[in-house]
């Protein structure tokens, strides 16, 4: 037990050592006591105004609070969407897999269907004839797993 008590007594004296070396050296003697001094005035100036310090302490607390409140209804909102997109997405494929089965009959042998849907345009000169664009209905076998 006493190995170990020398052995910190020895670190301090070598860091006390080392900082006094250190002061050699005028800049870092100028910052050093230059620290020291705005310690003691902000340490002098809490101890005279301790309502002031605990005012700020306490609105820095009340912003924490209102901060984290606000995160835990962002965190509430989001895992309720997550929710409600796992409660549709079973339905959404339901529907997808019923729309290709209605659309995408096919026979033996044959190719897939195509559908012609109107893409809302007009083309031609004379300006009447719609534009058509054809959607090709391909197998979705994939969709849900």
């Amino acid at each position: 037990m006493a190995g170990t008590s020398r052995f910190w007594k020895m670190i301090v004296l070598g860091a006390l050592a080392g900082g006094a070396i250190s002061l050699f050296k005028r800049e870092t003697r100028t910052a050093v006591f230059d620290s020291a001094k705005k310690t003691s005035d902000n340490l002098v100036y809490a101890l005279k105004n301790p309502g002031e310090i605990t005012d700020t302490i306490r609105d820095a607390a009340k912003k924490i609070q209102h901060t984290v409140e606000q995160m835990n209804d962002d965190i509430v909102y989001i895992a309720g969407k997550v929710e409600e997109l796992r409660d549709t997405t079973p339905q959404l494929v339901g529907i997808l897999k019923d729309t290709k089965g209605a659309f995408a009959k096919k026979e033996e042998g044959e190719g897939p269907e195509t559908v012609s849907a109107m893409a809302g345009g007009i083309s031609g000169e004379d300006g009447k004839d719609p534009i058509l664009s054809e959607v090709i209905l391909k197998e979705a076998d994939t969709v849900g797993t």
